[in-house]
């Protein structure tokens, strides 16, 4: 447990909640501006599961320690 708080602590010296915030937002915008650019993708499956409510700061997080990890 105690390495676990090490390490958030050491992600959120790179990473605060406001730079955390910013990249969820940006990746909606994206998103939306992707979609909207591309039609022909909105017949592919992966269009149907596509919300971009499903990127929240705890799933940014996992994804940007996943990348770190690498």
């Amino acid at each position: 447990m105690q390495l676990f708080k090490f390490c958030n602590l050491f992600f959120e010296l790179f990473y605060d909640d406001e730079l955390i915030e910013i990249f969820v937002e940006q990746t909606k915008i994206y998103s939306i501006q992707f979609f909207q650019s591309n039609p022909e993708l909105r017949t592919k499956p992966f269009y149907a599961l596509w919300n971009p409510e499903t990127v929240t700061a705890l799933s940014m997080k996992a994804f940007l320690a996943c990348l770190l990890y690498m």
